[in-house]
Formats: structure tokens, sequence, C-alpha cells
């Protein structure tokens, strides 16, 4: 028996579970959780979380944070350090995979970032050592529409998109973001011959273009096979 608070857990084969909670013993976990695919953690009680922490720092100085995971991979199986999946199985309103973000105090210079924030940020980390040698496919972040089988077919959605930017929230307040607000902002890249930024001549001949949505109009944004 394990005490936490106001909780109480108990141990099976070694793993922590929450004896106020439902659910069957969980089937892959190390250390606690709670429940299987077949018999899950279940309530029906509206606007519950089952897992709910809401903390507070005041220091002055350090890099702070809620939580910290850090997955150090030494053997040659792949995986994630954290993996969110909303599966959707009735019809209802709105669901994400994942929801993150950054507020601030509703005060007049209450509260504030000196340098960046940002509610999402995606770090691809290239080791300091010259003999590194990689090979796959990298990036700091990807977005994908996976196609579950060949019955996969997105027709009837009122918008399918690989990315969506939206300008939301108050429509005053969207208006004063919408006049000061950049699209892109491309950091930390020089404009050069064989550069990610490549300046060109003129504008020349279009070579394609791709589709996109600008408010409720289908626009297209032109691409070149070479630098003009």
């Amino acid at each position: 028996m394990v005490m936490f608070g106001p909780v109480t857990g108990e141990i099976k084969n070694g793993v922590v579970k929450w004896k106020n909670a439902n659910g069957a013993d969980p089937a892959n976990a190390v250390l606690y959780g709670i429940g299987t695919d077949a018999d899950p953690a279940t309530t029906s009680t509206a606007d519950k979380k089952f897992i709910e922490m809401r903390c507070s720092t005041s220091a002055a100085t350090g890099d702070n944070r809620l939580c910290y995971y850090r997955y150090l991979m030494e053997g040659a199986g792949g995986g994630e350090c954290m993996r969110a999946s909303t599966v959707v199985n009735t019809n209802l309103g709105t669901a994400h995979g994942a929801h993150f973000g950054i507020e601030f105090e509703a005060a007049a210079g209450g509260s504030e970032c000196s340098g960046l924030g940002v509610g999402l940020r995606g770090t691809l980390m290239i080791p300091n050592i010259a003999s590194w040698a990689p090979t796959g496919t990298y990036a700091a972040g990807m977005f994908e529409i996976f196609s579950e089988g060949t019955a996969s077919d997105p027709a009837g959605m009122t918008e399918l998109s690989v990315l969506r930017l939206v300008n939301g929230g108050d429509t005053t307040g969207a208006v004063d973001v919408d006049t000061d607000a950049f699209l892109f902002s491309i950091q930390g890249f020089t404009a050069g011959t064989g550069k990610m930024v490549e300046e060109g001549t003129g504008m020349g001949t279009v070579t394609g273009t791709f589709k996109c949505k600008l408010g409720t109009s289908t626009v297209y944004l032109p691409y070149y096979s070479a630098a003009g």
C-alpha cells in the first residue's frame, strides 16, 4: 500500500495503481498507471480531468518547469519521450490530440516575456561533434495527415489542411493583431546562392503553385524550379 496524500495506491507487479479509480491493471506500465484499452479508468461526470496539477513558482532565477521528462534511449529501439493520442469514439464537437499554450496576466504591465514567448516549441538538437555523420530524415517539427487504410477518404469535410494558421479570439483584438503580425518570421538565415534563402533577379516563369486557403478564398502560392 502506498499513500499519496489523499490518494491511495497499491503495488501490482511492481507498478503503482490508483485504488480510488476503476479500470484494469495497466498492461505495459513500468512505474505507475491505470487501465487498458479494453478496460480503461472511466468517468461520466462532465468537466473532469483524470490528472490535474496546478502549481506556482516564485523563483527569481533559474529555468523552472512544472513537468520535466528526459528519456534516454540507449538501445536500438525507437520511440518517443511522450506521446498523446485522443481517440474519438463518438460524435462530438471539438477534440485535440494535444493543446499547449502560454498565457499572460490580464493587467497593464503585469506580465511579459522580455525574450522569447511561444505557445509551442520544437527543437532539433544538432550535437557538437564533427564526426556525427547522421543518416535518415530530420526536422525540428512535422505535421502529418496519416491515412489509416485504403478507405481513408476526407471527402465531405468542411476543410482539410496540413497546417492551419488562425488569428482568433476577440474580434477587436484580432484586428489589432492583424495589423502587427507576420505570417512567417524566418530568423537565422542569410540570403545567398545555394542557401535556404536565395535571392532572385526577377520573378521569371512560375513552375507550379501550392493550393492554400486565405479566409474563404482558395489561393495559390507560386514556386520556381530554380532561383530567378
